[in-house]
């Protein structure tokens, strides 16, 4: 049997492309560097799919699967290549696992022992990043946000949206396929996220690649691209550094890319329970990883809207505990109401008014939706300490969180009655009646 080295040099010894009718035309039309136009070039390629799928040219199959990872190689054609390659993996192979020669996992054993499929790719990503990066520099009009310019003909045959969409289109096949096991190693996961996320020719590039990475939701957990034994150094490596995600300019899609990973982390981990279905998640175990990234994030955040979504989660992970440790419930929500009393704390010291408003709004979020999903009631007045750091930041709250401030201080005062009435009926000797008066006549200033 021929080794990998020479497979393709002995396909073309068996098999003579001239007695193909136009092959070399086609092969000619569709290439970067001919005269074609787009729509030729395209023609060329379905032709020759065409072509390619008909079971009597099975070793000319095999020979232009080989030339087109050799151009891939070369960095030559490469989508007009990668749309071939992925049509004749995807269509006329056998999608199983054997040592069968037409089985996809043959082939794909055959052409990643000869060519390292998923470094070269990556490689080849690099190698467009680089040359577009040039082009861009001479153009006026250039900005990340200039969606047009991803529409234009930069290189070769297709736009950049269409070049750079084709390859992680292909990579993603290649990472996903089931019949033969590829993955991305932490220095492959590192340099497409440089190209992608830090150093984005376009917007939309970070964008789709967030998404990309990210498990969706039709799929099974367990096929996320970064793949299951590099979770835990994407999450800790670089979704929680804040060199590698900008949590002060996090956009929408970079906290869903780690709110995603962070319950995939977690699950794992066995912290979380998540339910396939709906996508709902539990915290079975309350020392889940990620807490101080979520409170980082909802501090450092600049969009208003992402902020949002970061409040919400940070209060569902404190909110839905799993039954299983329903007896930590508490424990689980006192934690919150701490760290809110250290994070209120800081802002005073430091007079830092847009965090003491950020986290008077979480605050009086968590005790709006705890209320409405529980039917006991939860208050803040499970924690003396906080009420009374609430209380003393009345007089100086500045008008943008003086009402919002003022809408917890009521609404826990009443509980805080209720849940006292004994003692501050029959008083008490721990000062509970002396607080109880103090409150009423800070609260009573503003009415």
């Amino acid at each position: 049997m021929p080794s990998f080295e020479n497979k393709s040099s002995d396909l073309r010894e068996e098999v003579n492309e001239s007695d193909f009718f136009c092959l070399s035309l086609l092969w000619d039309l569709l290439s970067d560097d001919s005269k074609a136009d787009t729509q030729i070039a395209e023609c060329a390629l379905t032709t020759l799919s065409g072509i390619l799928k008909e079971r009597a040219c099975k070793k000319l199959r095999r020979l232009s699967l080989f030339r087109c990872f050799e151009k891939l190689q070369r960095n030559e054609s490469v989508s007009q290549c990668i749309n071939l390659a992925h049509y004749l993996l995807s269509n006329t192979y056998y999608a199983v696992k054997t040592d069968h020669p037409d089985s996809l996992s043959s082939v794909l054993a055959e052409l990643d022992q000869k060519f390292s499929i998923i470094e070269l790719i990556i490689s080849d990503m690099e190698n467009y990043h680089s040359k577009v990066k040039k082009i861009l520099e001479s153009e006026r009009e250039y900005s990340k946000s200039n969606s047009a310019l991803r529409e234009k003909l930069l290189i070769g045959k297709y736009s950049y949206h269409v070049n750079f969409n084709n390859r992680f289109v292909f990579l993603e096949f290649m990472i996903l396929n089931p019949c033969y096991l590829m993955e991305l190693s932490e220095e492959h996961i590192e340099r497409l996220w440089y190209i992608c996320v830090l150093t984005p020719l376009f917007d939309y590039d970070q964008s789709y690649f967030l998404k990309w990475i990210s498990p969706e939701k039709s799929q099974r957990m367990n096929e996320s691209l970064v793949g299951i034994k590099k979770i835990s150094f994407f999450f800790q490596e670089i979704l929680s550094n804040k060199s590698k995600l900008d949590y002060e300019n996090l956009t929408q899609a970079g906290f869903e890319c780690f709110e995603s990973h962070f319950k995939f982390f977690n699950r794992l981990e066995n912290n979380f329970k998540i339910d396939n279905i709906d996508g709902k998640f539990k915290a079975i175990n309350p020392r889940f990883h990620g807490k101080e990234q979520m409170w980082e994030m909802f501090l450092l955040c600049k969009n208003k809207a992402v902020r949002e979504s970061i409040m919400d989660f940070i209060i569902n992970c404190y909110l839905q505990p799993a039954a299983v440790i329903n007896l930590e419930k508490d424990q689980i929500r006192e934690e919150f109401l701490l760290k809110c009393m250290v994070l209120l704390n800081e802002a005073r010291e430091k007079q830092d008014d847009e965090q003491l408003f950020k986290i008077v709004l979480i605050l009086l979020k968590f005790f709006k939706k705890s209320q409405e999903e529980d039917d006991e009631k939860t208050s803040v007045s499970s924690n003396s300490k906080l009420i009374d750091l609430l209380f003393s930041l009345l007089p100086s709250a500045k008008p943008g969180i003086f009402y919002s401030l003022l809408n917890i201080c009521l609404n826990n005062y009443s509980l805080y009655c209720e849940n006292r009435k004994c003692e501050i009926d029959l008083g008490s000797p721990n000062g509970n009646t002396s607080r109880h008066q103090n409150r009423t006549k800070c609260l009573g200033k503003y009415f």
